[in-house]
């Protein structure tokens, strides 16, 4: 059985080369699957046009909150010492290109499953 719509999630790392040209790595990419778990007032006495209305209403609002961005360094500052923690070492340690940071964030998209 599919699922209703998807979520995908990416790291982007924004920074600038030794030409101190502005570049972006996008890695950590996956996609999962998800369903809407309510359908908001459903009623056992719905016809199917209603439940389906009731359907997509709720569908465009979890795709809509599933649009998103979280950032975890801006400015030169890590948001939280465990987005530092998780994710500086790794970085210095796989992208050797980089030489500085500009932003990093991790990016959510959402879409319906047709």
């Amino acid at each position: 059985m599919g699922c209703d719509y998807y979520i995908q999630s990416k790291l982007v790392i924004e920074y600038l080369d030794e030409a101190d040209l502005l570049c972006v790595i996008y890695t950590d990419l996956r996609v999962k699957g998800a369903y809407v778990l309510k359908c908001a007032d459903y009623n056992y006495n719905d016809d199917m046009a209603t439940f389906t209305q009731k359907f997509r209403a709720e569908l465009n609002k979890e795709i809509e909150k599933n649009n998103y961005e979280t950032i975890l360094f801006e400015n030169d500052l890590w948001l939280k010492d465990i987005y530092k923690q998780t994710y500086e070492s790794r970085i210095k340690r796989e992208f050797k290109q980089i030489l500085k940071l500009k932003k990093i964030y991790k990016k959510f998209t959402a879409w319906e499953n047709n």
